[in-house]
């Protein structure tokens, strides 16, 4: 593993970054995958983590964000999945 941390390591110095690790990157892909819409509960199971830990650290960059919470104070009815949160670790929905 010490190799990839080298070459990992090299690469950003060529491309002058700094505190750049692959944990960013990670951190990164999972920031985009929320922020383009990819329900919660995948970008779990892409990611390796829970849904607690996803929810915790990428909903706020889904463009969904909120808004179910919004349309209930607006007295809207709200119906369905909005951010995919209702889904369970298998992918089928969980009933509330």
């Amino acid at each position: 593993m010490a190799s990839v941390k080298k070459a990992f390591a090299s690469a950003c110095r060529r491309a002058g970054l700094s505190d750049v690790t692959p944990h960013v990157l990670r951190h990164t892909c999972g920031t985009w995958l929320a922020q383009g819409g990819v329900p919660l509960w995948e970008v779990a199971g892409y990611l390796g983590h829970t849904m607690a830990r996803t929810t915790e650290l990428y909903a706020h960059h889904s463009p969904d964000h909120m808004n179910r919470a919004a349309a209930v104070l607006d007295g809207r009815s709200v119906t369905g999945s909005v951010t995919g949160y209702e889904k369970g670790a298998t992918g089928k929905p969980v009933t509330p």
